[in-house]
């Protein structure tokens, strides 16, 4: 109990009476009152599906509090979709609408006592927006991004429908056309299926520490998902206990590293309007410079749409962002702390060991690759032997030679 009172929420019990008859009036037990209490805060709204498919994860994050004996409290601000905003004056209120949601999610962390939080985002404004507040505030603190959608048929995507409807207007398609392609453009819940601003965003929150190992672009109707969740609900109590705050993971080595990840991923350019201002609040000064140095060393690897051919989904099938930064690993600064309690390079020598494991027995009906990070268990389902031995043949240190295998994504040279 006396460690308890050193807590945000228990000092502050101390002084405002009231508070804990006013939780008491909700679905608080007075064992709660003392409990660490934990923001659950999501961009879930019905505005795209980007974000629809939230409630599951919220409960289950909910639920990781609770087993690790913390107390949740749920809130939403939501987001706007460019893809929605776009080409009408929803537009003027993109760019703002990512401060004043990040200082929605400040006032719910800051102006009631919570201890930490667990954000869930994934799209163009929500994850920028999350990542400042968890920059600003300082609590300790977990992304969890919000995955992506499952590719349509011959990898049509959203953004394509531009383009007909250009076509439809000159006369060079039909209204079929197009309205064929808009019923199987987005398939499935989640952020849009290439690296745009979602994507690269969940990129960032992986690689700057602050997501755990694997879950940035995570298709989103694969029940991992949920796991994802559940493990980030438990780890956030292990983060208030040994006090890992934001500051100490997000050093300047950390944007470095994310800016790395950017350029091999081949992300957006939006990516200019974000991570500056991310930094700004650890007091860290990232430009253009910072972004046009480090591309100028690191190879392009993914060759993810739209610049490129394959979707993200098949990225992450690939390994996601930790079979990225294995591949530069000999770029990365590996002494950066992350949120499993354990720097990057101890992340990926884990992940490493896991591989090799897998890969003695790579069959999907005998999961081998089985992790342990910071208490939490992690099955990462076996890669089959073709996609293990496609990813190895087709990385940028070997020979470009053609991918036979689709269900995977294809890395190529700078």
């Amino acid at each position: 109990m006396s460690e308890r009172r050193q807590l945000r929420s228990q000092r502050l019990r101390q002084v405002n009476f009231q508070g804990d008859a006013l939780r008491l009036g909700m679905n608080w037990t007075v064992e709660d009152l003392g409990k660490p209490q934990v923001l659950i805060d999501s961009a879930y709204g019905m505005g795209h599906p980007g974000t629809f498919h939230f409630r599951p994860l919220i409960e289950e994050v909910s639920n990781g509090v609770f087993e690790a004996g913390g107390k949740p409290g749920v809130f939403t601000v939501s987001d706007i979709c460019d893809g929605i905003a776009q080409a009408h004056s929803g537009m003027s209120y993109s760019l703002v609408s990512r401060d004043i949601m990040a200082a929605m999610v400040e006032i719910h962390a800051l102006g009631h006592p919570h201890d930490g939080m667990v954000l869930i985002s994934g799209n163009d404004k929500s994850v920028p927006a999350h990542l400042l507040a968890i920059a600003r505030c300082n609590l300790p603190a977990i992304h969890l991004p919000g995955g992506t959608q499952l590719n349509g048929p011959d990898y049509v995507t959203s953004d394509q429908m531009w383009g007909l409807g250009s076509q439809l207007k000159r006369g060079e398609r039909t209204l079929d056309d197009l309205e064929a392609a808009q019923a199987v453009a987005c398939p499935t819940c989640g952020a849009c299926q290439f690296m745009g601003s979602a994507s690269t965003g969940q990129v960032f929150a992986e690689a700057l520490g602050l997501a755990l190992p694997g879950s940035a672009l995570i298709p989103t109707p694969l029940t991992r998902h949920l796991r994802y969740a559940r493990a980030a609900g438990k780890l956030i109590l292990k983060l208030i206990e040994e006090d890992i705050t934001p500051r100490r993971i997000l050093t300047r080595h950390a944007f470095e590293n994310a800016i790395m990840l950017h350029a091999a991923v081949g992300g957006s350019t939006n990516a200019l309007l974000h991570l500056p201002v991310i930094a700004r609040e650890v007091g860290i000064d990232i430009s253009i410079d910072d972004f046009d140095r480090i591309h100028r060393r690191v190879p392009v690897l993914a060759n993810a749409k739209t610049t490129g051919r394959y979707p993200v989904e098949y990225l992450w099938y690939a390994g996601g962002v930790p079979a990225v930064m294995l591949e530069l690993r000999d770029l990365l600064y590996l002494d950066c702390l992350t949120i499993t309690g354990k720097t990057l390079g101890e992340n990926l020598a884990q992940i490493e060991r896991a591989k090799r494991s897998c890969d003695r027995a790579p069959t999907r009906s005998d999961p081998k690759e089985v992790w342990r990070c910071c208490g939490a268990t992690w099955l990462l389902a076996a890669r089959s032997s073709s996609i293990s031995r496609c990813r190895t043949r087709c990385t940028f240190t070997s020979a470009r030679r053609a991918c036979s295998t689709r269900r995977t994504a294809r890395w190529r040279r700078c």
